[in-house]
């Protein structure tokens, strides 16, 4: 008889459930503690098994890594931005001059076509024969400049030989008592070099300073060296 009743008072306290008014469901538990933990506004769903990251709610303060990556990133911006503003500048500048070297190099190439004459045309290589002067490319024009030079400095020295012979002849004329007149006056070559590298500065200067602010000019360079060829003669 004890034992029957000791069973059945275990069996009780086993199948004892809480009294209807102490029950919550789960429903009630999770909405309350949502309720009490976070505002039911925040668009983020949170778990009741994860925690609040901090960086998510906008009232903590910001990390202090997170700010000092911030002032890194912004000065390094501010840093590319720069250096971007300094290499535009630069390259302008370097396209300016790569055009101003350009129009410089045309006109000399027209100057040195006015210069020219019909019989230079020989001078080209076999295959390469141009019909007129104001057919020739610029290629073209130096190597006809080339040959004229090279042979103009052949003149040169056959004429300095020839002047050495005539002071020379002057002299043994002059000990032996004969009378020697007076050589005519010839231009001094150094003097045509001096004027044309002149001239060729003065037409250049002046077409730069013709130049508009749009980076227009008002002659051609056939049209600035025919000046320039003009003023070689007067």
């Amino acid at each position: 008889m004890i034992s029957h009743s000791r069973s059945v008072g275990s069996r009780y306290r086993k199948q004892r459930f809480p009294r209807p008014d102490r029950r919550r469901t789960v429903a009630a538990f999770d909405a309350s503690c949502v309720d009490d933990d976070y505002d039911s506004g925040d668009e983020n769903c949170y778990s009741l098994t994860k925690r609040p990251r901090e960086h998510d709610s906008p009232n903590l303060p910001m990390n202090r890594s997170v700010k000092q990556g911030l002032k890194s990133i912004e000065t390094k911006t501010a840093a590319v931005q720069s250096f971007s503003r300094v290499d535009k500048r630069a390259r302008d500048e370097h396209n300016e001059q790569e055009r101003s070297r350009r129009r410089e190099l045309a006109v000399i190439y027209e100057l040195i076509r006015c210069s020219l004459v019909p019989e230079d045309l020989k001078r080209l290589d076999h295959g390469s024969q141009a019909k007129s002067i104001s057919k020739l490319s610029y290629p073209q024009v130096l190597q006809i400049a080339y040959h004229v030079v090279k042979e103009e400095q052949h003149h040169l020295l056959l004429l300095e030989q020839t002047i050495n012979d005539i002071k020379r002849l002057e002299k043994e004329l002059a000990r032996a008592g004969l009378h020697v007149p007076p050589r005519p006056p010839y231009p001094s070559i150094t003097d045509c070099y001096k004027k044309v590298v002149t001239v060729v500065d003065e037409v250049l200067r002046h077409d730069k300073s013709a130049r508009t602010p749009n980076g227009v000019y008002d002659m051609t360079p056939a049209q600035r060296a025919a000046q320039g060829d003009e003023e070689l003669f007067t």
